[in-house]
């Protein structure tokens, strides 16, 4: 029986042949990325406002002790404006699957707040008025002043008073007043980046189901 000897030889290196490969596999690749992406966006924005009623400053200002302390007389509609707006801030960036090399890739970028909280801080709700007709500015007192004195020689009283905004609390003068240990927050650290925080695990979860990663 005769034997037969032959041998093969590459004319082409690795690099090239995984380029050629990556090229041939780009267009479906780019037809799965489009089609796994759809409506993610809403469910990240619906994951992040979620989030965000969930965290514990929500229910204080919605029903609890800081909307008094703010004297914020219609809180629910102060924060439906807050959460619309950061819905309709929402900016998606999609970089379509590219070829790098050897490699395909691609990403999604979801922009939904300033990182300076302008955005919020300059609508109507982000204000009450005093009774002297001084702006308030309850939100930017959260999310920025820390634990810092707002107003000197003053101090809220809680209880039922008829000079109230909200009914339940007045400030009188003696001591200070600064926005609850608990709830105080800084440019870094704050109600709605803490929600985000705590959104990242489920928001990493829904991109990988999404693209089946």
């Amino acid at each position: 029986m005769s034997k037969l000897k032959f041998s093969m030889k590459l004319l082409e290196d690795n690099a090239t042949i995984s380029n050629r490969i990556a090229a041939a596999l780009l267009p479906q690749i780019k037809t799965y990325f489009q089609n796994s992406i759809v409506g993610l966006d809403n469910k990240i924005t619906d994951i992040v406002i979620n989030s965000i009623t969930s965290q514990p400053e929500y229910n204080a200002l919605l029903s609890g002790n800081l909307q008094y302390e703010f004297g914020i007389p219609d809180p629910s509609s102060k924060l439906t404006e807050i959460l619309d707006t950061i819905k309709s801030n929402k900016i998606v960036q999609i970089k379509s699957p590219t070829i790098s090399g050897s490699k395909i890739n691609a990403s999604i970028r979801i922009e939904m707040i300033q990182s300076s909280f302008n955005d919020l801080l300059q609508l109507g709700s982000a204000k009450v008025l005093s009774e002297k007709g001084t702006e308030l500015n309850w939100l930017r007192w959260l999310l920025l002043e820390g634990d810092t004195i707002i107003i000197s020689d003053y101090k809220v009283v809680f209880g039922a008073n008829p000079r109230s905004r909200t009914g339940m609390a007045v400030m009188t003068r003696g001591g200070s007043w600064r926005v609850p240990p608990e709830y105080a927050g800084n440019i870094k650290n704050n109600w709605i980046t803490r929600a985000i925080d705590a959104a990242s695990p489920e928001i990493d979860s829904a991109i990988s189901s999404a693209i089946g990663a």
